[in-house]
């Protein structure tokens, strides 16, 4: 049996339209894919996280429509782990930017201690990654899409960041 364990939900204020950082979110740079439609994929991810890499296996679907991308975990790199369910919500911004919503639910196996450890251990380390995957995300659109906007940052915008 598994408990679900919500992460505390990421955002980010992006350059570029709706659509280009959809686009570049679809390509899954840097994943193995191992299938892909234009609906869906099943692609590898080789997260570092210290010393370590992992390996994760995930089913991803693509709402364009929605300004949706969807990840479900096929096969879970940590112990204590069942699975993961992650919602990239995009949305657009005045000026020509795009606000990127991360919400992620990890789901436990192995009881209280797999709650445990995948609340304190596994989502504390999860945030982290997803953190900087973002903050890197965030550097990258200002390179590729520097002219789709304002130039201004977010806090000129008085948005947070």
């Amino acid at each position: 049996m598994s408990s679900s364990v919500a992460l505390p939900d990421q955002s980010v204020l992006l350059r570029g339209t709706v659509e280009q950082v959809f686009n570049l979110l679809a390509a899954l740079d840097g994943a193995v894919i191992l299938y892909r439609d234009t609906t869906s994929a099943a692609a590898e991810f080789h997260i570092p996280v210290g010393r370590f890499r992992f390996i994760t296996k995930e089913r991803v679907t693509f709402d364009p429509e929605a300004h949706r991308i969807e990840f479900d975990q096929l096969q879970p790199p940590f112990h204590g782990v069942a699975g993961a369910h992650e919602v990239f919500q995009l949305e657009p911004v005045d000026g020509g930017s795009t606000r990127l919503m991360v919400s992620a639910v990890l789901h436990s196996q192995g009881g209280v201690l797999g709650w445990l450890l995948t609340r304190w251990l596994v989502g504390y380390f999860w945030w982290k990654v997803e953190r900087r995957h973002l903050d890197r995300l965030r550097e990258r659109c200002e390179v590729l899409f520097a002219s789709s906007s304002e130039g201004r940052t977010a806090g000129e915008r008085g948005l947070p960041t």
